[in-house]
């Protein structure tokens, strides 16, 4: 990024302001540098690139909503997956993992053999001090069963 602005400083009409900004103790520091075809600004660590038409007005594309935001705005609009989605949130337990499976199962969602095999283990520790449920013959481990929650979940967001 150096670069350019080099680059464009030496060969182009700029214009150079900045503002500084108190916040608590520590100060944040915004330059703006206008040039004859391009915006700057940068701040906190952060550049962004503007290109301007002929009036000087921005040229503004729309970018695509990121996969995070796509999944957001499904959440939104499907409680019971943002419910899962929030059980298996962190660093979810074993009883997270079981309530995010109940939640996929309200919602209609048809658990495959590795979801059935957390739930199952799931429901297991849940009732380990009674010993009332079995583990799988092959249980997964609590990272594993996190991920394939996940998974499970966001592959129904992405429907």
């Amino acid at each position: 990024m150096n670069a350019i602005v080099a680059g464009i400083v030496g060969k182009s009409n700029v214009t150079l302001t900045g503002t500084v900004r108190s916040f608590g103790d520590r100060l944040l520091v915004d330059f703006i540098m206008e040039t004859e075809t391009a915006h700057f600004r940068f701040g906190a660590g952060a550049a962004r690139f503007q290109i301007l038409d002929q009036h000087g007005e921005p040229i503004v594309e729309e970018a695509a909503p990121s996969i995070a935001q796509e999944r957001y705005k499904a959440a939104a609009s499907q409680p019971i997956l943002a419910e899962a989605l929030a059980y298996s949130a962190g660093a979810p337990d074993w009883f997270d993992l079981y309530k995010a499976c109940e939640c996929l199962l309200a919602g209609g969602v048809k658990l495959d053999s590795g979801m059935k095999e957390v739930k199952q283990t799931a429901n297991a520790f849940r009732h380990r001090a009674n010993g009332s449920s079995r583990l799988p013959p092959n249980p997964p481990s609590l990272l594993d069963a996190v991920r394939r929650t996940r998974a499970c979940i966001n592959r129904e967001l992405d429907r």
